[in-house]
């Protein structure tokens, strides 16, 4: 079971985890995956692939619409979950322990919210 208050939220549903001081893993929250419903497809990104604040990370195809993962930072891919291509559906059953990239970051990570304050963002 994931600790909730061991991550970070954006409002647009993003979660992250820092995995080290500049490394962090990229997923989406419950609350995304009730608006977007079934994930048919996840488009990832590249490793080497460098992104900006608000650039889109991943795209997804599902049963109620299509929808956009957006970088949580300044950063470079350094990794990608691989499974997610062929399994989407992992991420549906699992959304804060399926990573979609790992980003090595630089910048700004003070928009980020806490649980608490992500909670009230969404139920507001």
């Amino acid at each position: 079971m994931i600790d909730l208050d061991s991550l970070m939220f954006t409002r647009t549903d993003e979660w992250v985890k820092y995995v080290d001081k500049n490394i962090a893993l990229v997923g989406i929250t419950e609350n995304a995956i009730k608006l977007l419903g079934k994930i048919k497809y996840i488009s990832l990104p590249k490793v080497g692939d460098f992104l900006k604040v608000g650039d889109v990370l991943a795209r997804t195809e599902s049963s109620i619409s299509d929808g956009k993962v957006y970088s949580p930072f300044d950063g470079i891919v350094v990794e990608v979950n691989d499974s997610l291509a062929k399994h989407p559906e992992q991420i549906i059953e699992n959304p804060f322990g399926v990573w979609i990239a790992k980003i090595e970051f630089n910048g700004n990570r003070d928009i980020l919210l806490s649980y608490e304050e992500y909670c009230e963002e969404i139920n507001s």
